[in-house]
């Protein structure tokens, strides 16, 4: 079937109550468990960070991380960095290839997530990294 990303307020909160982070993974792993029925894999969006990707991707069956404009809006090595730190944590945590998914990046980005041209930021700052990226975009065959 594919995969889900559960937009939980891009902080990755999918716990029950007032925390600020995670810390019911039954949740998440409940949620995986009733995707992988149907064929599907769990994917999660993070305004901030991955701060618990280990177990998110071990315990919960995450294969699938979408990084935000909130955490890699100034673009460039930041989102070059947020990327390869998404990567890594399925790489090193499970047996699944990585599939991540970002707003932008920089040389490189590329090779670790399928960038997409929605939810950037908007100022002229973030426009002079948009351009090139985009451009590299064409030059490496992405649509």
């Amino acid at each position: 079937l594919g995969w889900m990303l559960v937009n939980d307020g891009y902080g990755c909160g999918y716990g029950k109550g007032p925390q600020v982070f995670p810390s019911d993974l039954s949740v998440l792993t409940g949620v995986a468990n009733g995707l992988s029925k149907v064929g599907a894999y769990t994917g999660l969006w993070s305004g901030t960070d991955f701060t618990n990707v280990a177990n998110e991707v071990s315990k919960g069956k995450v294969r699938v991380l979408k990084t935000d404009v909130a955490w890699v809006g100034d673009g460039g090595k930041f989102a070059f960095d947020a990327v390869a730190f998404s990567a890594a944590g399925i790489k090193n945590n499970s047996d699944a290839r990585p599939f991540i998914w970002t707003v932008e990046g920089t040389a490189g980005t590329h090779r670790m997530a399928v960038m997409w041209t929605g939810d950037n930021s908007g100022d002229f700052e973030s426009i002079r990294w948009q351009v090139p990226t985009f451009v590299g975009c064409g030059f490496s065959a992405q649509a």
